[in-house]
Order: C-alpha cells, then structure tokens, then sequence
C-alpha cells in the first residue's frame, strides 16, 4: 500500500461514525479522569486526611455496587438496542433493572457494615448518610446504563456530555459542602450523578423520539437480552478480577512500595488500553446498526487502534520516565520498564478486545466467557511464577503472557471473520 493510499484510507476512515463514536467514548473517559483528579486534589487541600480516607472508602463500595449492577445490562443494550423496535421499553426495562439490583446491593453493603467494614459504620448514624449512600449506588449504575443506552441511540455527543456533567459537578458541590466533612464528598457525588441523570434523561427524550423515562419491566425484553447480558456479566467479573488481585498479590509477595509503583504505572497504561475499550465499545454499537458491514468496521477498527497503541508506545518510550518522575525519583526508576512492558501488552489486548467484540456482535457468548477464563487465568498464575523471578518486572511478564497466548487465537479468529467471503485482490 503506497503513503498516498495509507492517507486517503486513514481521512476516509476518520470520517465514519464508527471512529466518530470512539473518539466521543475516549473524550467522555479523558474527561473524566481529569475531573476525577481535581476532585481528589480539592478534597486534599480542603477536608482533613481522616475525611477524605473515609470517604475514597465509601466512594469505591458505591462505584463497586454500581458497577456489579450495570456492567452486564450495558452490554446487552449496547448489542441489543439497536434491533429493538420498542426502544423506549427496552432503555426503561434495563433502567428499572439496573435501579432495583443496585438498591438491594446497597442495602446488602450497608447491613453487613459491622461484620466486613466497622469503619464505615457511621453511614449507619444517619437516615441522610444512608440515603444518599443508597441513592448514590443506584445512581452510579443508572448512568452506566443510561450511558450505554445513549451509545445505542447512537448519540455519544450526548453519552460525553453525560459522563462530563457527572465528574465537572462534583467540584463545585465538593468545595460548598466542606462544613458537613466526610458527609459532604459523599453527597457532592450522589447531586452530582442526580442532576447528569436527569441531564442524560433529557438527551434520552431528545435521541428517542416519544421517549418517557418511567418505571418499566417488559416481559419480552428481558426473555431476548437476559442470557446474553447474564453472560456478558459473569465475563466481566472474569475479565477485571487481575486489577484487583495483583495488587493484592505484589503486596503479599513484594512490598507495599512496589505495589505503588506498580499501580502508577498501570494507571499510566491504562490510560492506553482505554483507547481499546472505547473503540471496541463503538463497534459493537455501529456493528449492531449495520451487519452488513461488520467485517470493514472490524477492520477498520483494527487498522485505527493498533496504529494508536504503536503510537501510545513510542510516546512512553519517550516521556515515560519523566511522566513518572513527577511522582517521584523513585517511582521514575523502579516503574519505567514496567510501564514500556505493560504498554506492550496492549498490542494483544487490542487483538483479544476485537475477538471478544466479533463474539457478542454474532450472540456467541460461551466462547467469551472461556476466552475471559484464559487470559484472566494466564495472568494471574504467570505474575505469581514470574514475580519470584523478575520481581515486579514479573507482573509484567504476566500481563504479556495473558494477553499475547490467547492473542495467538484470537487473530487467526478475527482475520477469518474479516477475509471471509471477501473477493480475493480486494483494498
């Protein structure tokens, strides 16, 4: 392929809403994760350490509630709204869903308080405190699901401007509600989800015509998207468990000081990775839209994310260490290689995310759930054999390991689906 070709292919491809919808994802999660920095260096500055520590602790039990209620059902909408003809009873269905699951998950948290966090038992003092902790889970999964159900209205405009309004008013309410301590970061984020839920409604009714946000269960709708979305939910607890468990084991098998390098350069990678899941997220939606057209998207997608990973890396090479040594001399010289190896590891991930997309774009999700089982499994055993060896480098080594074996698979699995009934000699 000649540069001139390369660049008309690349103009024409940055002209598809399949990329216009990625770039909209990774503007929404960008903006987030900046908000979501300010928000922490405001309640530093402003509210006592011991405040803040409760309430980072309170603030992650609501996000892990809203994100165990969610995950599943926005997958389901992300594929299924698309061939809905009654959209408004399936956004309202997965809603209603996803509000009382994260009611009884809330509830479940806050009851077993003295047995697994008696730390936290102050939530318990106060109807207001427990409300809005309530109200809080509920409403973390609620934009989750609304977020998802914008994507498949094909609105990301609206989905950024949603996900924004959620992170940008917390610091406004943040900074007004110090008088009331840790109580006050904790409401800042139950308002501030309130009102982008009721922003993100509004964009619902303006992206849906005649919709009305209502309590709503359709019978029909959860009989075509409960197993899949079922499923989808098992394969995301699979898929995340090595974020929460390597810290854990580099901790028990290093030191605690090695995990804060680990965690720093894993955010930093992550942040790479995202553009993966933001993609990918798009061409579920655009692929469930037009089937037809499935196998160019997929390519395209493929063409466009393994160019920016490649990218992704060259910059780490270059501006890794001094990105690092903002944190610290320390974390430049004992996170540098770590990050360069986890940066690689995206490249594989890239190609696993396409073969998971191509899976649920065709409804198959035992093939998912085992796929998830592998590089999960590969992980985690290859950072805990490696670790002894290697050190923290090992963890590394084992993100490669778990990405790149089942990668072998999932490549020849994607260049099929992509040749298949493809004329051969076809650009």
């Amino acid at each position: 392929m000649t540069p001139a070709k390369l660049w008309s292919l690349t103009k024409r491809m940055l002209g598809t809403r399949l990329v216009g919808s990625g770039f909209y994802i990774l503007l929404a999660n960008a903006a987030s994760a900046l908000f979501g920095f300010l928000f922490w260096m405001l309640a530093a500055r402003f509210y006592s350490t011991a405040d803040v520590g409760l309430a980072s602790a309170v603030l992650a039990a609501a996000g892990l509630v809203g994100a165990l209620t969610a995950n599943g059902l926005r997958i389901g909408v992300l594929r299924l709204l698309p061939e809905e003809k009654d959209k408004e009873a399936a956004g309202n269905t997965a809603l209603t869903i996803g509000a009382a699951l994260a009611l009884v998950g809330g509830g479940a948290f806050l009851g077993g308080l003295p047995w697994w966090s008696p730390e936290l038992r102050f939530l318990l003092d106060s109807p207001v405190a427990i409300i809005s902790f309530l109200a809080l889970s509920m409403l973390l999964g609620l934009l989750t699901l609304q977020g998802g159900v914008l994507l498949g209205a094909r609105a990301p405009k609206a989905f950024a401007v949603q996900q924004t309004l959620s992170t940008l008013l917390r610091l406004p309410l943040a900074g007004g509600l110090v008088s009331a301590g840790v109580l006050g970061m904790i409401h800042s984020w139950t308002i501030a989800s309130c009102l982008a839920f009721a922003a993100g409604s509004w964009m619902m009714a303006r992206s849906l015509p005649g919709y009305r946000p209502r309590l709503q269960v359709v019978r029909e709708v959860v009989k075509r998207a409960g197993r899949f979305s079922a499923a989808n939910y098992l394969a995301d607890v699979i898929s995340i468990l090595p974020t929460y468990v390597l810290p854990l084991m580099v901790v028990g098998v290093l030191s605690a000081e090695s995990n804060a390098y680990y965690r720093i350069a894993f955010a930093m990678a992550t942040l790479l990775f995202g553009v993966s899941y933001a993609t990918s997220s798009a061409l579920l939606v655009e692929g469930s839209f037009e089937p037809e057209k499935r196998r160019v998207m997929v390519r395209q997608t493929a063409f466009v994310v393994l160019g920016i990973m490649a990218t992704g890396i060259v910059f780490f090479v270059l501006a890794g260490r001094p990105l690092l040594s903002l944190f610290g001399s320390a974390y430049a010289e004992n996170g540098f290689q770590l990050l360069l190896y986890l940066a690689l590891a995206g490249i594989p991930l890239t190609i696993n995310e396409l073969y998971i997309q191509v899976k649920r774009l065709e409804l198959k999700t035992m093939p998912m759930v085992v796929f998830y089982c592998c590089t999960t499994g590969i992980t985690i055993i290859a950072s805990a054999l490696l670790m002894n060896t290697f050190g923290l480098l090992g963890v590394a080594f084992g993100w490669i390991a778990g990405q790149l074996l089942p990668a072998l698979y999932a490549g020849a699995v994607v260049v099929r689906y992509i040749m298949k009934d493809r004329p051969v000699g076809s650009g």
